[in-house]
């Protein structure tokens, strides 16, 4: 009697947390950078393109970059030097690994405005090939309560 021999392929999400962004550093320029992209897309300010360009870059973003730069310095200053939406992320990145101890989940993170970019951690991920896509509600809801924060992307990104 010929044996059957039966190959399982470990099936490997991937979880991709998307936090709104900080700035790279604390510094004007950084933060000017930071309000620029953030404040220009039209989701967030939505008005036609020639308004919302010169109310961000000929208003909002040089009046408010350094004043914002200094609260910036200040919060930084109470983080270790570092953002604490950064540092907070990358605490919830191990929280969510540790929640699937016995699975092939790999735990990621990116910024919709400033880095990690979305798209850099996005290319990264699409990389690695995942194999199932789950909606966020299925999944980090449950444990963390948080609003709209985790994206589970399949392999080939057919869903963006």
């Amino acid at each position: 009697m010929a044996e059957k021999i039966i190959l399982f392929m470990k099936k490997t999400t991937g979880v991709l947390l998307i936090q709104l962004g900080t700035p790279d550093s604390p510094s004007v320029s950084d933060v000017r950078r930071y309000l620029s992209e953030f404040l220009n897309d039209p989701r967030v300010i939505d008005i036609p393109w020639l308004p919302r360009k010169l109310l961000v870059n000929g208003i909002i973003v040089p009046f408010r970059a350094p004043k914002s730069a200094k609260i910036y310095k200040e919060l930084w200053d109470l983080s270790d030097n570092k953002s604490p939406l950064l540092t907070y992320t990358e605490k919830l990145v191990e929280l969510v690994q540790q929640r699937f101890p016995d699975e092939d989940v790999h735990v990621e993170f990116a910024m919709r405005y400033q880095n990690p970019s979305l798209d850099d951690v996005l290319e990264r991920m699409k990389k690695m090939n995942f194999d199932q896509l789950k909606k966020n509600e299925e999944i980090l809801l449950c444990y963390f309560k948080l609003t709209k924060p985790v994206y589970l992307m399949k392999k080939n990104f057919k869903t963006f």
